[in-house]
Protein backbone atom coordinates (compact mmCIF):
# COMPACT_ATOMS: atom_id res chain seq x y z
CA UNK A 1 0.00 0.00 0.00
CA UNK A 2 1.03 3.58 -0.56
CA UNK A 3 0.21 7.16 0.48
CA UNK A 4 -1.31 7.86 -3.55
CA UNK A 5 -2.66 11.76 -2.95
CA UNK A 6 -2.13 14.73 -0.90
CA UNK A 7 -4.30 17.32 -0.39
CA UNK A 8 -2.71 20.77 0.11
CA UNK A 9 -4.98 23.39 1.50
CA UNK A 10 -2.63 25.51 3.82
CA UNK A 11 1.51 26.09 4.25
CA UNK A 12 1.67 23.76 7.37
CA UNK A 13 -0.58 21.12 7.10
CA UNK A 14 -2.20 18.52 5.01
CA UNK A 15 -3.59 15.27 4.79
CA UNK A 16 -2.00 12.01 2.91
CA UNK A 17 -4.84 9.69 1.95
CA UNK A 18 -3.30 6.11 2.63
CA UNK A 19 -4.50 3.60 -0.13
CA UNK A 20 -6.54 1.15 2.30
CA UNK A 21 -7.35 -1.40 -0.27
CA UNK A 22 -10.87 -2.08 0.23
CA UNK A 23 -14.30 0.14 0.28
CA UNK A 24 -15.11 -0.38 3.95
CA UNK A 25 -17.12 2.45 5.41
CA UNK A 26 -15.07 2.78 8.60
CA UNK A 27 -16.05 5.12 11.57
CA UNK A 28 -14.31 3.49 14.42
CA UNK A 29 -10.79 4.48 14.74
CA UNK A 30 -7.86 3.65 17.57
CA UNK A 31 -4.32 4.80 17.23
CA UNK A 32 -1.49 3.30 19.41
CA UNK A 33 1.39 4.93 18.06
CA UNK A 34 3.00 6.77 14.96
CA UNK A 35 2.71 3.59 13.30
CA UNK A 36 -0.39 1.08 14.61
CA UNK A 37 -3.47 2.16 14.15
CA UNK A 38 -7.14 0.00 13.85
CA UNK A 39 -10.28 0.86 12.36
CA UNK A 40 -13.25 -0.85 11.77
CA UNK A 41 -16.54 -0.94 10.12
CA UNK A 42 -19.29 -2.32 7.86
CA UNK A 43 -20.06 -5.99 7.22
CA UNK A 44 -18.06 -7.49 10.32
CA UNK A 45 -14.92 -5.67 9.05
CA UNK A 46 -12.12 -4.44 10.56
CA UNK A 47 -8.39 -3.72 9.68
CA UNK A 48 -5.22 -2.30 11.02
CA UNK A 49 -1.49 -1.35 10.32
CA UNK A 50 1.77 -1.36 11.93
CA UNK A 51 3.74 0.36 9.86
CA UNK A 52 1.29 4.24 9.63
CA UNK A 53 -0.41 2.48 6.51
CA UNK A 54 2.02 1.66 4.26
CA UNK A 55 0.58 -2.17 4.80
CA UNK A 56 -3.08 -2.90 5.61
CA UNK A 57 -4.29 -5.96 6.99
CA UNK A 58 -8.43 -6.61 6.89
CA UNK A 59 -10.42 -9.58 7.90
CA UNK A 60 -14.70 -10.38 8.92
CA UNK A 61 -14.75 -11.34 11.89
CA UNK A 62 -15.81 -15.12 11.79
CA UNK A 63 -19.06 -15.05 12.91
CA UNK A 64 -20.00 -11.52 12.72
CA UNK A 65 -19.72 -10.53 9.06
CA UNK A 66 -23.11 -9.18 9.09
CA UNK A 67 -22.25 -6.94 12.18
CA UNK A 68 -21.78 -3.51 11.58
CA UNK A 69 -18.86 -2.02 13.73
CA UNK A 70 -18.78 1.61 14.86
CA UNK A 71 -16.08 2.02 17.52
CA UNK A 72 -13.37 0.29 18.71
CA UNK A 73 -10.04 0.55 21.25
CA UNK A 74 -6.87 -0.50 21.17
CA UNK A 75 -5.49 -1.46 24.82
CA UNK A 76 -1.84 -2.47 23.48
CA UNK A 77 -0.98 -3.93 20.57
CA UNK A 78 -2.32 -6.97 21.06
CA UNK A 79 -5.46 -5.92 23.36
CA UNK A 80 -8.44 -4.72 21.24
CA UNK A 81 -12.08 -4.16 21.77
CA UNK A 82 -14.64 -3.50 19.29
CA UNK A 83 -18.52 -2.71 19.57
CA UNK A 84 -21.26 -3.55 16.94
CA UNK A 85 -24.38 -1.47 17.32
CA UNK A 86 -27.42 -3.59 17.44
CA UNK A 87 -29.01 -6.81 16.71
CA UNK A 88 -28.27 -7.75 19.35
CA UNK A 89 -25.33 -4.90 20.37
CA UNK A 90 -22.43 -6.92 20.74
CA UNK A 91 -18.91 -6.18 22.16
CA UNK A 92 -15.87 -8.24 20.95
CA UNK A 93 -12.54 -8.87 22.64
CA UNK A 94 -9.12 -10.08 21.16
CA UNK A 95 -5.78 -10.40 23.35
CA UNK A 96 -4.16 -12.30 20.59
CA UNK A 97 -4.17 -9.19 18.21
CA UNK A 98 -7.31 -9.80 16.44
CA UNK A 99 -7.11 -13.47 15.64
CA UNK A 100 -9.27 -14.41 18.09
CA UNK A 101 -12.71 -12.55 19.21
CA UNK A 102 -14.32 -13.38 22.12
CA UNK A 103 -17.56 -11.56 23.36
CA UNK A 104 -17.74 -9.59 26.20
CA UNK A 105 -21.84 -8.32 25.80
CA UNK A 106 -24.50 -9.06 24.19
CA UNK A 107 -27.84 -7.63 24.31
CA UNK A 108 -31.07 -8.07 22.23
CA UNK A 109 -33.79 -5.66 22.92
CA UNK A 110 -36.09 -3.46 20.83
CA UNK A 111 -34.72 -0.46 20.01
CA UNK A 112 -31.25 -1.69 20.87
CA UNK A 113 -28.40 0.46 19.65
CA UNK A 114 -25.03 1.50 21.24
CA UNK A 115 -23.13 4.47 20.04
CA UNK A 116 -19.86 4.60 21.69
CA UNK A 117 -17.29 3.50 24.16
CA UNK A 118 -14.28 5.48 26.01
CA UNK A 119 -11.65 4.32 28.23
CA UNK A 120 -8.70 5.20 30.98
CA UNK A 121 -6.92 2.56 32.43
CA UNK A 122 -9.34 -0.46 32.99
CA UNK A 123 -12.11 2.26 33.28
CA UNK A 124 -14.64 2.39 30.73
CA UNK A 125 -18.23 3.16 29.54
CA UNK A 126 -20.56 2.57 26.40
CA UNK A 127 -23.29 5.04 25.64
CA UNK A 128 -26.25 3.68 23.56
CA UNK A 129 -29.39 5.44 22.57
CA UNK A 130 -32.55 5.57 25.14
CA UNK A 131 -34.66 2.69 26.26
CA UNK A 132 -38.08 3.08 27.98
CA UNK A 133 -36.83 6.50 27.93
CA UNK A 134 -33.65 6.20 29.58
CA UNK A 135 -30.45 6.47 28.31
CA UNK A 136 -28.89 3.36 27.88
CA UNK A 137 -24.64 3.13 29.24
CA UNK A 138 -22.67 0.32 30.65
CA UNK A 139 -19.91 0.47 32.33
CA UNK A 140 -16.28 -1.77 33.29
CA UNK A 141 -13.84 -1.79 35.80
CA UNK A 142 -11.54 -4.73 33.75
CA UNK A 143 -11.11 -3.25 30.24
CA UNK A 144 -14.13 -4.46 29.23
CA UNK A 145 -13.75 -8.17 29.91
CA UNK A 146 -16.92 -7.73 31.85
CA UNK A 147 -19.73 -5.21 31.68
CA UNK A 148 -23.09 -4.17 33.92
CA UNK A 149 -25.77 -1.73 32.88
CA UNK A 150 -26.34 1.83 34.62
CA UNK A 151 -28.96 2.38 37.06
CA UNK A 152 -30.19 5.87 37.31
CA UNK A 153 -29.14 6.87 33.95
CA UNK A 154 -30.53 10.27 32.25
CA UNK A 155 -34.07 10.74 30.77
CA UNK A 156 -34.06 11.35 27.21
CA UNK A 157 -36.17 14.27 25.39
CA UNK A 158 -38.69 13.08 22.75
CA UNK A 159 -36.91 12.73 19.82
CA UNK A 160 -33.13 12.59 21.51
CA UNK A 161 -30.63 9.97 21.14
CA UNK A 162 -27.36 9.86 20.05
CA UNK A 163 -25.10 9.59 16.81
CA UNK A 164 -22.96 6.65 16.58
CA UNK A 165 -21.04 8.74 13.69
CA UNK A 166 -17.72 8.26 14.87
CA UNK A 167 -17.20 7.20 18.16
CA UNK A 168 -16.33 10.28 19.69
CA UNK A 169 -19.53 11.30 21.61
CA UNK A 170 -18.17 10.40 24.70
CA UNK A 171 -14.82 11.27 26.76
CA UNK A 172 -13.72 10.15 30.32
CA UNK A 173 -13.29 12.56 32.78
CA UNK A 174 -11.26 13.48 36.15
CA UNK A 175 -14.43 11.67 38.17
CA UNK A 176 -16.32 10.14 35.57
CA UNK A 177 -17.83 10.70 32.03
CA UNK A 178 -19.69 12.99 29.57
CA UNK A 179 -21.42 12.60 26.58
CA UNK A 180 -23.37 14.14 23.74
CA UNK A 181 -26.71 13.45 22.22
CA UNK A 182 -28.50 14.66 19.51
CA UNK A 183 -31.52 14.81 17.02
CA UNK A 184 -34.34 17.34 18.45
CA UNK A 185 -32.84 18.16 20.79
CA UNK A 186 -29.17 17.66 21.92
CA UNK A 187 -27.36 18.43 25.40
CA UNK A 188 -24.18 17.55 27.13
CA UNK A 189 -24.52 15.20 30.04
CA UNK A 190 -22.07 14.63 32.84
CA UNK A 191 -21.23 11.65 35.48
CA UNK A 192 -19.69 12.60 38.46
CA UNK A 193 -18.86 9.00 39.87
CA UNK A 194 -22.03 8.97 42.07
CA UNK A 195 -25.16 11.50 39.41
CA UNK A 196 -25.74 12.49 35.97
CA UNK A 197 -26.16 16.03 35.24
CA UNK A 198 -27.97 17.63 32.11
CA UNK A 199 -26.48 20.76 30.41
CA UNK A 200 -29.20 22.99 29.40
CA UNK A 201 -27.55 24.10 26.40
CA UNK A 202 -29.40 22.56 23.18
CA UNK A 203 -26.96 21.78 20.52
CA UNK A 204 -29.91 21.17 17.87
CA UNK A 205 -31.78 23.03 15.27
CA UNK A 206 -34.51 21.54 15.57
CA UNK A 207 -34.49 18.64 13.28
CA UNK A 208 -34.32 15.03 13.66
CA UNK A 209 -30.38 14.95 11.74
CA UNK A 210 -29.31 17.96 13.43
CA UNK A 211 -26.95 18.11 17.01
CA UNK A 212 -24.12 17.23 18.84
CA UNK A 213 -21.82 14.10 17.30
CA UNK A 214 -18.16 14.49 19.15
CA UNK A 215 -16.94 15.77 22.13
CA UNK A 216 -13.53 16.15 23.36
CA UNK A 217 -12.53 17.35 26.76
CA UNK A 218 -8.89 18.43 27.66
CA UNK A 219 -8.44 19.69 31.48
CA UNK A 220 -11.88 22.14 32.03
CA UNK A 221 -11.96 23.01 28.10
CA UNK A 222 -15.23 20.75 26.30
CA UNK A 223 -15.02 21.13 22.52
CA UNK A 224 -18.09 20.02 20.67
CA UNK A 225 -18.95 19.41 17.01
CA UNK A 226 -21.77 18.35 15.33
CA UNK A 227 -24.38 20.54 12.64
CA UNK A 228 -26.62 18.26 10.33
CA UNK A 229 -25.66 15.60 8.34
CA UNK A 230 -28.07 16.40 5.48
CA UNK A 231 -26.97 19.38 4.97
CA UNK A 232 -22.96 19.46 5.36
CA UNK A 233 -22.30 22.84 4.26
CA UNK A 234 -24.21 24.70 6.88
CA UNK A 235 -22.46 26.06 9.53
CA UNK A 236 -24.77 26.61 12.05
CA UNK A 237 -25.19 24.61 15.72
CA UNK A 238 -21.69 22.76 14.11
CA UNK A 239 -19.06 24.35 16.87
CA UNK A 240 -19.03 24.68 21.07
CA UNK A 241 -16.69 25.21 23.17
CA UNK A 242 -16.69 25.71 27.34
CA UNK A 243 -13.32 26.65 29.26
CA UNK A 244 -15.32 26.09 32.80
CA UNK A 245 -16.35 22.02 32.71
CA UNK A 246 -18.87 23.04 30.29
CA UNK A 247 -21.31 24.91 32.57
CA UNK A 248 -21.66 27.37 29.58
CA UNK A 249 -20.68 27.32 25.88
CA UNK A 250 -19.54 29.84 23.32
CA UNK A 251 -20.83 28.71 19.94
CA UNK A 252 -18.89 29.52 16.58
CA UNK A 253 -20.71 29.15 13.45
CA UNK A 254 -17.40 28.56 10.99
CA UNK A 255 -17.08 25.43 10.17
CA UNK A 256 -19.64 23.34 8.05
CA UNK A 257 -20.81 19.57 9.76
CA UNK A 258 -18.14 18.23 11.23
CA UNK A 259 -18.55 14.61 13.35
CA UNK A 260 -14.86 14.18 15.09
CA UNK A 261 -12.46 16.56 16.57
CA UNK A 262 -9.11 15.92 18.31
CA UNK A 263 -5.85 17.88 19.81
CA UNK A 264 -2.49 17.99 17.87
CA UNK A 265 0.52 17.99 19.51
CA UNK A 266 1.04 21.75 18.84
CA UNK A 267 -2.34 21.99 21.64
CA UNK A 268 -4.09 23.12 18.46
CA UNK A 269 -7.57 21.40 17.25
CA UNK A 270 -8.49 19.68 13.97
CA UNK A 271 -11.94 17.78 13.22
CA UNK A 272 -13.34 16.23 10.50
CA UNK A 273 -16.43 14.98 8.58
CA UNK A 274 -18.67 14.72 5.31
CA UNK A 275 -17.80 18.62 4.68
CA UNK A 276 -13.81 18.07 4.94
CA UNK A 277 -11.25 18.91 7.49
CA UNK A 278 -10.54 21.80 9.37
CA UNK A 279 -7.61 22.96 11.23
CA UNK A 280 -7.23 25.29 14.14
CA UNK A 281 -4.05 27.23 15.05
CA UNK A 282 -5.73 28.47 18.18
CA UNK A 283 -8.20 30.99 17.65
CA UNK A 284 -11.54 29.07 18.05
CA UNK A 285 -12.99 31.98 15.44
CA UNK A 286 -10.37 30.94 12.66
CA UNK A 287 -10.76 27.46 11.69
CA UNK A 288 -9.56 26.92 8.13
CA UNK A 289 -10.04 24.06 5.64
CA UNK A 290 -6.88 21.80 4.79
CA UNK A 291 -8.78 19.17 2.94
CA UNK A 292 -11.75 18.93 0.90
CA UNK A 293 -11.32 14.98 1.41
CA UNK A 294 -14.62 13.64 3.86
CA UNK A 295 -13.22 11.29 6.81
CA UNK A 296 -15.90 10.13 9.54
CA UNK A 297 -13.34 10.44 12.39
CA UNK A 298 -10.24 11.41 13.58
CA UNK A 299 -7.57 10.20 16.39
CA UNK A 300 -4.08 11.12 17.49
CA UNK A 301 -2.12 8.16 18.82
CA UNK A 302 -1.63 7.21 22.30
CA UNK A 303 1.77 7.06 22.45
CA UNK A 304 3.18 9.81 19.51
CA UNK A 305 2.20 12.59 17.77
CA UNK A 306 0.65 11.38 14.64
CA UNK A 307 -3.05 11.85 13.54
CA UNK A 308 -4.95 9.29 11.80
CA UNK A 309 -8.61 10.08 9.90
CA UNK A 310 -11.31 7.35 9.03
CA UNK A 311 -14.11 7.60 6.71
CA UNK A 312 -16.23 6.17 4.00
CA UNK A 313 -15.62 3.53 1.06
CA UNK A 314 -12.24 2.55 3.01
CA UNK A 315 -10.70 6.12 3.03
CA UNK A 316 -8.18 6.43 5.27
CA UNK A 317 -5.64 9.50 5.92
CA UNK A 318 -2.49 10.86 8.10
CA UNK A 319 -2.26 14.43 8.92
CA UNK A 320 1.25 15.93 7.85
CA UNK A 321 2.26 19.01 10.28
CA UNK A 322 5.46 20.40 8.03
Amino acid sequence: MFLIFISKYSNCQHVCLIDSGTNVSCRGLSVWNNQLFWVCGNNGNVGYSYDGGATMHWQKVKGFEDKEFRDIHVFSPTEIIIMAINNPATILKSTDSGTTWHTVFEYNKEGMFLDAMDFKGKKGYCIGDPIDGKFFILQTTDKGNHWSMMNNTPLADSGEACFASSGSNIAITKKGFVFVSGGLHSHLYKYDGKVFTKDTTNFSTGRATSGANAIYVDRKKYYIVGGDFTTVKDTNNTFYYSTNNGKSFTKMNRIGYQSSITKTKHNNYIACGTNGVFYNAGDLRKWKSISPLSFHVVKKAKHGNAIYFAGGRGKIGKLILD
